[in-house]
């Protein structure tokens, strides 16, 4: 009987976190772009968001819409570098803030590359 509630518990957990990434303001594409470079700990909420929605898939295996959506404009939303700037050219110096904002994106980039959810790395490395 414990086993059945605590199986009954964690999904239902599972479900209130899937629509808090699906639903919340927090986690929408419009909001994480709206943060790129506006604020001091550049990196930081869109690193959070991406691990967030890959840390999910690993318990759920489901991949939240706007993860996708996230993953396919880094490139261009951070002048082709992952450097959360308007401008990449700091002539040489590297913000702080936004080296401890990356360890949340490079940890949800590690995980974005262990899943490999849409075959891409394989893809490149094999060319």
């Amino acid at each position: 009987m414990i086993e059945q509630i605590r199986e009954e518990e964690l999904s239902a957990r599972i479900g209130l976190n899937k629509d808090r990434l699906t639903t919340g303001d927090k986690y929408q594409l419009d909001a994480l772009l709206r943060s790129i470079g506006s604020y001091s700990w550049k990196g930081d909420m869109e690193g959070r968001a991406l691990l967030a929605f890959m840390s999910h898939y690993k318990i759920d295996g489901s991949i939240i819409p706007c993860m996708n959506e996230l993953y396919e404009v880094f490139e261009e939303k951070t002048c082709g570098r992952l450097y959360f700037v308007e401008n990449a050219d700091l002539n040489g110096l590297v913000s702080e803030q936004q080296l401890a904002g990356h360890s949340w994106l490079l940890r949800g980039l590690c995980k974005h590359y262990e899943y490999d959810l849409f075959g891409i790395y394989l893809q490149k490395e094999g060319s």
